[in-house]
């Protein structure tokens, strides 16, 4: 069974980028301009495993759409603005 989850207030290039880091064959598009979409084949899931895509995922936050859970980004992880700016 395939995977599918969206990521809001992060760009599309940025999921894209992380996520084809582990798998070129993940799906990830843009569905609004909040909102980004990715797919996981079941093919995918079989070959790197489901938690490596959650552990990736964790970095932004999501919603799992098969579960209706919303995972909230890992604590200690930076994002983006604070990156630039130095702050936690």
């Amino acid at each position: 069974m395939a995977l599918q989850f969206i990521v809001s207030g992060v760009g599309e290039p940025i999921v894209r980028e992380k996520l084809h880091a582990i798998d070129k064959h993940i799906e990830v598009f843009l569905i609004d301009d909040l909102g980004v979409g990715i797919s996981v084949p079941a093919k995918v899931i079989d070959q790197i495993g489901e938690e490596q895509i959650r552990g990736a995922l964790a970095s932004f936050g999501y919603y799992d759409l098969w579960s209706g859970e919303r995972m909230q980004k890992e604590k200690g992880k930076m994002g983006l603005i604070a990156k630039i700016f130095g702050k936690v």
